[in-house]
């Protein structure tokens, strides 16, 4: 199991799911976001991944911080699946994917368990169309 632990962030891919645990409470810049950005695609070496996004240490975004990610933030991404134990949280980024029609499918969820199964299913099916094709 490869691991990247550097700055803000430990990243490690787990049965071809990529994880991450944030080391401290952290507001999404775009500094913060460039940096976790970043070692997120050393660790996908170009290859897209389905990520298990555990989110509970970000405690806020910057308008700034958000213009970020909705540029560089779904790159190497096949799905990402997030984990907040926040019902409020969850509630906003599902309501947020939906209004800016991201690239890749993007869920929040309340616990590991359903977000690592979501995951699973869209791994599956880009399978079957992969040998449909």
């Amino acid at each position: 199991m490869e691991i990247i632990d550097k700055g803000l962030v430990k990243f490690w891919i787990e049965e071809g799911i990529l994880h991450n645990e944030l080391k401290h409470d952290i507001v999404i810049t775009p500094d913060t976001a460039k940096e976790l950005i970043e070692q997120r695609h050393k660790i996908s070496n170009g290859e897209n991944q389905y990520w298990c996004f555990s989110i509970d240490n970000i405690t806020s975004f910057t308008r700034e911080g958000i213009k970020y990610v909705e540029v560089h933030g779904q790159d190497f991404l096949n799905a990402t699946a997030i984990i907040t134990d926040s019902k409020l949280k969850k509630l906003m980024f599902n309501f947020f994917s939906n209004i800016h029609a991201t690239i890749v499918p993007t869920q929040a969820f309340n616990t590991k368990e359903d977000a690592i199964k979501w995951l699973k299913q869209k791994m599956e099916e880009n399978e079957r169309i992969k040998t449909a094709k």
